[in-house]
């Protein structure tokens, strides 16, 4: 059953208020553009996703850099062989660093960097996949799986966050 919209506000946008306004929801607590989510919640809600997602991304990546250096047997603890050479491993280590700069420029400005935010979907999608499919070959424990399901949870919010921006923007 749907609630009739008084005449006064019929005409008003929605989006443009500081209110949302409320329709029946079958999942409570859980805002949507459906539900009059608006343009400054979603603000507030993108900065914060990106803003963890850089410091899960800065976390990681200097964690990994440095802990090595320290004793290289950590490694095992994810039933990892210890690599012949630490090249590879600094390279991706350093771009995830790189990645996640990007994640605090994106933070910064919902309106912009859709690019980026395209871009960083398919980063977390690839840092999970690659390691799942190292698993299923016996090449990487379900530890290492486990650790990179929170870039896929950070992968399946951009696309979420992204549409929803467009949304707005329309």
């Amino acid at each position: 059953m749907t609630l009739p919209v008084p005449a006064l506000f019929q005409e008003q946008p929605i989006l443009t208020t500081h209110q949302p306004v409320r329709q029946r929801s079958y999942i409570p607590d859980l805002p949507s553009i459906e539900d009059g989510e608006t343009h400054l919640d979603r603000e507030r809600y993108h900065r914060i996703m990106f803003l963890a997602a850089a410091i899960w991304n800065w976390l990681l990546a200097t964690g990994f850099l440095i802990l090595w250096r320290i004793d290289i047997n950590y490694f095992l603890i994810f039933d990892l062989d210890i690599p012949n050479t630490m090249l590879w491993f600094d390279s991706f280590m350093g771009m995830v660093f790189v990645f996640g700069i990007g994640f605090y420029l994106v933070s910064k400005n919902m309106n912009e960097n859709h690019g980026l935010i395209l871009m960083a979907c398919f980063e977390k999608f690839m840092v999970f996949t690659i390691p799942l499919i190292w698993f299923f070959l016996g090449q990487a424990s379900i530890w290492v799986v486990l650790f990179v399901s929170v870039d896929l949870i950070f992968g399946l919010l951009f696309i979420e966050d992204l549409i929803a921006i467009r949304k707005l923007s329309q």
